[in-house]
């Protein structure tokens, strides 16, 4: 009896009565890596919390509402960065594991890009909040492994500081995204993705992007396929068989 909602594609197979509301983003991708969608939904939910929260009066509501039509722009500026990002993927193609560690907003994004990541590259990686990852997943940082902090300015930026020189003392390699002009993070790591200042709330819509084009480029530099869902292997081709999605 629960009123329900449904966020979909514009050409979703979903009828027109799968829910009491029905907000469609954008056209059916072509890659199985759905990275557009990800992002229009994103952004459709991130416009549904600014409308929810301006008819209960929450006064914060406003200030997120009117930082909404900044966000193409944002977007914008990521896709810009794809030299910067392409130079980067070359970088760490030779690395054994891939961790993505965020705070806050940002935890969403630290689980993402490794769900794209396995999708797109079928490589070893995952992602953690920043405590979090100090709870046994530290123990398998080494030599070869690269730990990606999505590092917005905060609170959690002088803590960060602290692990990203732990993941240094073991012979790990760093890399992070922050907001253009930091001083705290970016000598510390070896590769840095500066991003335009920004609302906290946008962050993991804007900062994902990079990371969304990470994945493309070290999907090519490891000479596999990021939109065929591995089908273009026989075996698991052969296994798709055995499931449906």
């Amino acid at each position: 009896g629960a009123p329900t909602g449904l966020v979909t594609g514009l050409d979703s197979a979903a009828p027109a009565g799968a829910a009491d509301v029905i907000l469609r983003t954008c056209p059916q991708e072509q890659s199985a890596t759905f990275t557009i969608s990800h992002t229009t939904a994103m952004t459709l939910l991130a416009m549904l919390a600014a409308e929810l929260g301006k008819k209960a009066n929450r006064p914060e509501a406003a200030e997120f509402g009117g930082n909404l039509p900044g966000l193409p722009d944002l977007v914008a500026s990521s896709l810009a960065l794809e030299g910067e990002v392409r130079s980067w993927a070359r970088q760490a193609a030779s690395s054994k594991r891939y961790y993505f560690i965020g705070w806050g907003p940002n935890v969403s994004t630290a689980y993402e890009t490794p769900l794209e990541l396995k999708e797109a590259c079928y490589v070893v990686t995952e992602g953690f909040q920043l405590e979090q990852y100090l709870h046994g997943i530290f123990s398998a940082t080494e030599p070869g492994c690269m730990v990606t902090f999505i590092a917005p300015p905060g609170k959690e930026q002088k803590r960060a500081v602290d692990i990203i020189q732990a993941v240094r003392a073991v012979g790990a390699s760093p890399a992070a995204l922050v907001e253009q002009g930091d001083s705290l993070i970016s000598g510390l790591v070896d590769t840095t993705i500066s991003l335009p200042p920004m609302a906290e709330e946008l962050t993991p819509i804007v900062y994902l992007v990079p990371l969304q084009l990470f994945t493309y480029w070290l999907s090519l530099e490891l000479e596999r396929n990021p939109d065929l869902f591995r089908q273009d292997d026989p075996s698991h081709r052969a296994a798709r068989q055995k499931f449906e999605l």
